[in-house]
């Protein structure tokens, strides 16, 4: 079965194309956890999820990326050399990461990785206060029954050209069956969020970015500060809600 992808190009300081990708190189790959692992480095919560060694935040992204690629849907801006300069990472409703064996091999394999305590707390903390905490925010659906935007980067240099705005859009306007255009430097949707229309959802541990988010049409369900054995860090849980 093949699949018909809408590609938008547009200018602004890059040159870049907006698409769907349907089968990622490995160098893709490897592109997207390399950037991620950069951008997100400083981040509170890293140290949580990589059991203190932040050394292990690219293995635990390639995990989470190949997973994506097995049973999930990922959006890039790639330039004239198939580079990757952004990309959106989500599993559609009725999926969740690591839920399949097949999944989870990656996982296990970081896993691996950890520590004792770094395990105990990634398994029996992480993955169960998360998919909770995100199950309150979004009553009475849970992460399975929406599109989860698991990752959305843009490399440094590549930022305020409307790339992760243009990506997500354009999952909003799948989801939502709705009818687009293209304004400016993103694919706009014309219309709200129907009743048959899916809900898609995120979260954030930047509280910088939730006004970002905010200003696309994502409303605030709910926000908390997490304690790990190295250290505390923020989430914020937001879902597409647009003003009529």
């Amino acid at each position: 079965m093949s699949q018909t992808v809408t590609e938008t190009r547009f200018k602004v300081h890059e040159t870049f194309t907006l698409k769907q990708l349907l089968h990622p190189t490995e160098t893709q790959i490897e592109q997207c956890a390399v950037m991620f692992a950069d951008l997100m480095k400083d981040d509170d919560v890293v140290p949580a999820i990589c059991g203190g060694d932040t050394n292990l935040l690219k293995p635990l992204v390639l995990a989470m990326i190949r997973a994506g690629v097995l049973d999930g849907e990922t959006y890039a801006a790639t330039n004239e050399n198939d580079e990757v300069l952004g990309y959106v990472m989500t599993m559609p409703k009725g999926q969740v990461l690591f839920s399949t064996d097949e999944q989870r091999k990656g996982l296990a394999e970081y896993m691996a990785l950890l520590s004792e305590e770094g395990k105990k707390y990634y398994a029996e903390v992480y993955l169960k206060s998360f998919p909770q905490f995100v199950a309150k925010c979004i009553d009475p659906e849970t992460m399975i029954d929406v599109w989860w935007l698991h990752i959305v980067m843009t490399r440094e240099r590549s930022q305020r050209q409307g790339i992760a705005t243009g990506l997500i859009r354009m999952i909003l306007d799948k989801v939502n069956s709705s009818t687009a255009h293209t304004r400016g430097c993103v694919t706009e949707l014309l219309t709200k969020a129907t009743a048959a229309g899916d809900t898609v959802a995120l979260s954030t541990t930047s509280a910088i970015n939730v006004p970002i988010y905010e200003r696309m049409g994502f409303k605030l369900k709910g926000e908390r500060g997490d304690t790990s054995p190295w250290g505390v860090w923020a989430l914020s849980v937001l879902r597409y809600e647009p003003e009529n």
